[in-house]
């Protein structure tokens, strides 16, 4: 591709120009308007420029005035010019022509046709009015989103409240609503175009009669047979895992007989329903002949009943009409999206109101139908040129609309863009169009010199984007290196100490013990980053003030630092951070503003002013931060009868002002008596406040205003803004408070065309952005058209191709963060769960990859789980390749802070001496540390695997020699394993008897931790042992699959203070008070635990707690390999693990947490009553089969071991 020559480059025809990141695009639109106006004599007002948002309008507008300035100071007094500006004029020959020609587009500039694309087509749209076919005095509105829902709403009160009852009954179960419908459908809707599959003409649910007559034959079998279905299912030959077992016990019915009660009472409520349910309950499948039969004992026939057919019968055909309801959703979801499109049309010229969509297709549409010469011919007599920036965010209309009107003619038309920053899809921006539209322009050129960057840092980034086969996906956009310009005259920066390359990749390290192969969980990273972006920038502003960080002459400042972000929470977490550290932030439009806090107290105070009858809400708009009283306060002041008094008549003289006067003059008597600026100012964060409550103020005015609202009406529409947040423009977007030596916090979209010396990217790790489930991809098959697949056949493969495209928009917002910087980048790494699929992985990792389609399904070597080294292997190589622009290194976290600045005469300052020591044993402990000896991370669960000190793999199995593992016993071993089977533990449903969805969760979950979904069903197995096998002999209906959600605690959280203690403190105890079973060796094993003293606070967190039959019990899943064999589980392998592993003293630690807990929640709580147990469960070795003498380590802790740790460890 060649490079352009702003000079020489044809004024006639179609010119495509891409401009790589910092090259001067709008430099080269300013010189292409100054040649327009010099070459072919042409007025501001006849060269059409059209940009993406208004900011840059008003840009161009003062770039292209600099630049028409600059030539006409060159022209009048021969000072020196730029380059360019000197080769155009001395070009020109007749100098006293062409200052004639400057000055005059100097005094019409305000007449140049500088647009967004929106404000083009409403201009030729008012222009061309009877070409057009444009109505007059149309309103334009960006509230699309309102009579969106309000289709909606009619549809399900036209379409659906119509249909079968099944039917609305199976749609809510599917969630189906109108949020659901707006928030699924709204994608597609923003985009004219799209296509929507599958096309279905129709979808009638012809089984339902069948299912209606099989539930009838149900109904009307069942109420005779009730009772003789109870009886069998007493039978004892079928097994107590479905049904309970069949012993009674303390004079109490049997588990069996209250399960069948339950059961009894569910099917006649079903039946007995006034309204057909559907889908049935689950309680009808357990009374399917088939389930019946997977139910019995070996030996045992299963029973049989008219009953038991009917209800085969009945789940048959519910499976059957399940299937054509889900084609009648797709149907109906296609329907609705038509539905919309129709109804918009003719909605919106009832009311005379026009989008900014509805602008361009507009313009189109009269692109397109009779008359289109005159309206064609017209628009060109007025535009004899025209200049399109950022084309890369554009999409098929205004292609088609750019391409109808200028292409064809003698028009000069150029495109300006860069496809490697199409990161506005969200908008409605089509890459795809850009990229066919490339194809069918001949004349291509590009630009390719940085302007913006140090050279050293253009060629970090090079190297980056250049080793790579496809560094953005498609083949179609390529990365031409850039090159750095060599005439600037920049500032550089200049850093005594840690100077270094200028693109820092920061890697993150796991906390101490844990297993580096294992991605780090996000939230376990986040907080690392922050103090690291935090303590660096910190760090940086005290240099700069030291004089030892300059940007050229000048001191590196806040203001001179930007935060790139993805999102509104992660700026809000940086801010946050640096708030820490006293370091001034300012966020860049960072969310709306009715989603703040301001928005909702706002509500309140508004409410108490409309209705200042109700005590209940003038107390609860003075608990708010704007009022600033506390409940405490509050309730004084409320029994103090004249002050009371005095303050709810406030609230009726703001009503009196707002009703007899409007809001602003209220909003304003209510800011200056109330001393809210004062009051929030004296917030940390108070000028972000403030600044909302300002904003808050001007939004509620101007609806009052366009809506005639009075008090109630505009408290009413401040809270349907709360609730619907995302239904205004650009009006709702948070204002910037001062951003004066402040550092910037920006999305990565809202920092596009913007430039800052030295940028973090915190976040560019985070991948893993998921598919709903109607596909949004461009099909191959038709030219790349847009659609949307709401459930077509093919929806798996329209999926990948989704996923594809999802990629490729992220590398191009990588593109985008890694180029804003001009001196220096921070970017953070490591292997962080969900970095393997993020853009960042894809450049760092995959460099070589051709296969396009493995680099978007297969995560890159070097971020699989696997040896750190694979990581730092990786990069070591691309810091070589970077000969030294590139530096990797630790994240180190800095303690760094900024103290306040001094005006004035600065005072002798002397530093205060430390005299006070510090505590080195005080420390928040768990009893991973206590028995690691270790200093080990408090807030992760203190699963088995994560222990250095893991119990040797044997007990027993010694015997065994190298006998191969089978069955679970062969799953691999490792902390990864471990968590894993925790995780699946904690979120599978006990109760649950549908086993496709188990194990569809222990395949998630198995995936999700790097392991091949061939283990899911020995997995599965294994977790249907461990909840159907009886815990208890005393009690055999104890068993998991009966332990409820409402009955259960999974990983419960406990915090503890703690005495001083060591280890001969437990030791102690346990020997005074332990008993049978903890004599002997296990004192002495606490006793040689590791740990120095300690004190502060014991932290843990218990697998599961449990309640059953009015006693609490607490499990610990254990995943220990201790050998092949299940004899390699039983009592005396259980005993030496749970020594090895200091498992006595980990239980009796939870037991403590427990008896806690249950003392300080439970009224009337005893320990000998209430507390059941614990139950430590080998997961490889329990099974129902052989019995509850393998895999599983029952104790009840003693009373009096119980309260002598009381009072040794808490006091």
């Amino acid at each position: 591709m060649k490079e352009f020559d702003i000079s020489r480059i044809p004024l006639e025809g179609t010119h495509l120009v891409e401009a790589n990141a910092g090259t001067g695009k709008t430099y080269a639109l300013s010189g292409l308007f100054l040649r327009l106006i010099l070459e072919k004599d042409l007025s501001p007002a006849e060269i059409v420029v059209v940009t993406y948002t208004r900011a840059a309008t008003q840009e161009l507008r003062e770039r292209i005035r600099r630049m028409i300035s600059h030539a006409l100071d060159f022209i009048s007094s021969d000072n020196p010019a730029e380059p360019f500006v000197e080769r155009v004029i001395n070009g020109q020959g007749d100098r006293e022509r062409s200052l004639e020609a400057l000055t005059r587009a100097l005094r019409n500039l305000d007449e140049a046709a500088i647009f967004t694309i929106h404000g083009f087509c409403q201009r030729l749209l008012q222009e061309h009015a009877f070409e057009s076919g444009s109505l007059f005095d149309v309103e334009l509105t960006t509230r699309e989103e309102e009579l969106d829902r309000e289709i909606i709403e009619d549809f399900w009160r036209t379409h659906i409240c119509t249909e079968e009852p099944e039917f609305v009954y199976y749609l809510i179960s599917r969630n189906w609503s109108t949020e659901y419908l707006l928030r699924t459908l709204g994608p597609g809707l923003k985009r004219s175009e799209i296509n929507i599959i599958p096309v279905m003409k129709s979808s009638r649910l012809l089984t339902l009669g069948r299912y209606r007559k099989a539930l009838h034959l149900l109904q009307e079998t069942w109420p005779d047979a009730r009772d003789e279905v109870r009886a069998m299912l007493m039978d004892p030959g079928i097994s107590g895992n479905v049904f309970g077992g069949t012993t009674p016990k303390e004079g109490k019915p049997s588990p069996r007989e209250l399960k069948i009660g339950t059961l009894v009472g569910a099917v006649n409520q079903f039946l007995n329903a006034r309204h057909p349910k559907f889908p049935p309950i689950p309680e009808i499948e357990k009374l399917t002949p088939g389930k019946l039969a997977a139910s019995m004992k070996k030996g045992y026939d299963p029973p049989e009943h008219d009953v038991f057919e009917c209800c085969g019968r009945l789940w048959e055909e519910k499976d059957v009409l399940a299937r054509e309801m889900d084609n009648k959703l797709i149907f109906l979801k296609g329907r609705l999206f038509h539905y919309i499109r129709e109804e918009r049309a003719k909605r919106k010229t009832s009311k005379n109101i026009r989008t900014y969509q509805d602008l361009l297709t507009d313009s189109l549409s009269a692109l397109s139908k009779s008359g289109k010469d005159r309206f064609i011919t017209a628009a060109r007599f007025n535009y004899r040129a025209a200049l399109i920036d950022e084309f890369q965010d554009t999409d098929p209309i205004q292609y088609r609309i750019f391409h109808t009107l200028f292409s064809r003619s003698e028009v000069p038309l150029f495109f300006i863009g860069d496809p490697k920053q199409a990161i506005y899809g969200f908008r409605g921006a089509d890459v795809a169009t850009y990229m066919k539209a490339a194809k069918s322009i001949p004349d291509t050129c590009t630009l390719r010199t940085n302007w913006r960057s140090d050279p050293d840092l253009v060629e970090a980034v090079n190297t980056l984007f250049s080793g790579i086969e496809r560094p953005f996906v498609y083949q179609e956009i390529g990365y031409a290196p850039s090159e750095a310009a060599t005439e600037k005259t920049r500032r550089t920066l200049q850093i005594e100490e840690n100077g270094g390359a200028p693109l820092r990749i920061c890697l993150l390290h796991h906390p101490e013990g844990d297993d580096p192969s294992v991605p780090l969980a996000k939230k376990r990273a986040w907080p690392s980053i922050l103090q690291f972006v935090a303590g660096e920038a910190a760090r940086l502003v005290n240099l700069g003030r030291a004089g030892k960080a300059l940007l050229g002459d000048e001191p590196l400042s806040e203001r001179d630092m930007a935060v790139l972000v993805r999102t509104n929470r992660e700026a809000r977490m940086v801010q946050d951070a640096l708030r820490q550290v006293d370091i001034p932030s300012v966020l860049y439009n960072a969310g709306d503003i009715f989603e703040t806090r301001e928005a909702r107290e706002m509500g309140m105070i508004l409410q108490a002013i409309a209705e200042p009858r109700r005590e209940g809400l003038i107390k609860a708009a003075l608990a708010t931060d704007v009022l600033g009283m506390s409940g405490e306060e509050i309730e004084t002041f409320s029994e103090q009868e004249d002050a009371w008094e005095r303050r709810i008549f406030d609230f009726w003289e703001y009503q009196g002002i707002w009703e007899e006067r409007g809001f602003v003059p209220m909003f304003r008597q209510f800011l200056s008596r109330e001393k809210v600026r004062l009051r929030l100012l004296a917030f940390p964060d108070g000028e972000r406040r403030l600044t909302n409550i300002l904003h808050l103020g001007e939004t509620l005015h101007r609806a009052a205003l366009e809506e005639k609202l009075g008090p109630n009406g505009l408290v009413k529409w401040l809270f349907q803004r709360i609730e619907n947040p995302s239904q205004g423009g650009d009006e709702q977007l948070l204002r910037l408070e001062t951003d004066e030596e402040a550092v910037r916090i920006v999305t990565i979209h809202k920092s596009k065309g913007l430039e800052y010396p030295v940028v973090f990217c915190p976040s560019l790790w985070n991948g893993g952005r998921g598919l709903q489930n109607e596909v949004i991809y461009h099909d191959p098959d038709k030219e790349m058209q847009l659609t949307m697949d709401l459930g077509s056949r093919e929806q798996e493969n329209h999926a990948a191709m989704a996923r594809e495209e999802l990629l490729a928009e992220d590398l191009r917002l990588l593109y985008v963060a890694l180029t804003r910087a001009q001196h220096r980048c921070y970017v953070i790494w490591g292997r962080i769960k969900d970095a393997e699929s993020s853009a960042l992985a894809y450049v760092l990792h995959g460099r070589h990859c051709a296969d396009r389609k493995r680099a978007v399904e297969a995560p890159p070597k070097g971020v699989q789980p696997g040896p750190w080294e694979n990581i730092e292997d990786g990069l070591s190589r691309l810091e070589k390749d970077a000969g030294g622009t590139i530096e990797v290194e630790p994240l180190r976290i800095s303690t760094w802070s900024v103290p306040a600045k001094t005006f004035g005469q600065e005072p002798f300052l002397r530093g205060r001496f430390f005299e006070t020591q510090i505590p080195r044993d005080w420390k928040i402990s768990s009893f991973s540390s206590l028995s690691s000896g270790q200093k080990l991370d408090a807030d992760v669960p203190d699963y088995d695997v994560s222990l250095s000190q893991e119990p040797s793999e044997g007990g027993e199995v010694a015997e065994t020699g190298s006998e191969p593992a089978f069955g679970i016993f062969a799953f691999p071993k490792g902390a990864r394993a471990g968590t894993c089977l925790h995780d699946i533990l904690e979120h599978i449903d006990f109760t649950e008897q549908d086993g496709e969805a188990a194990r569809g969760l222990v395949t998630e979950k198995l995936v999700s931790y790097g392991f091949e979904d061939k283990w899911a069903d020995t997995v599965y197995e294994m977790v249907q042992k461990v909840l159907s096998m009886p815990l208890d002999p005393a009690d055999p209906g104890l068993e998991l699959r009966k332990i409820g959600a409402k009955d259960r605690l999974h990983e419960l959280e406990f915090v503890f203070p703690l005495k001083s203690i060591v280890p001969n403190v437990l030791k102690r105890l346990f020997a005074a008070h332990g008993g049978p079973g903890l004599d002997g060796e296990v004192p002495e094993q606490i006793g040689r635990l590791g740990f120095s003293r300690v004190r502060g606070f014991l932290k843990g967190f218990i697998d599961l707690v449990f309640q059953w039959r009015g006693r609490f019990y607490l499990v610990d899943w254990k995943s220990n390999f201790l050998g092949p064999r299940i004899e390699d589980y039983g009592v005396n392998c259980l005993k030496r693990a749970m020594g090895e592993g200091h498992y006595y003293l980990q239980y009796h630690l939870y037991a403590l947490a427990l008896d806690r807990y249950l003392e300080t929640h439970l009224p009337g709580y005893r320990y000998e009553d209430s507390f059941g147990g614990i139950f430590y469960l080998f997961l490889r070795g329990v099974d129902p089969e052989r019995g509850g003498d393998f895999g599983i380590f029952r104790d009840t802790p003693k009373k009096d071991l119980i309260n002598a740790m009381a009072e040794a460890l808490i006091g």
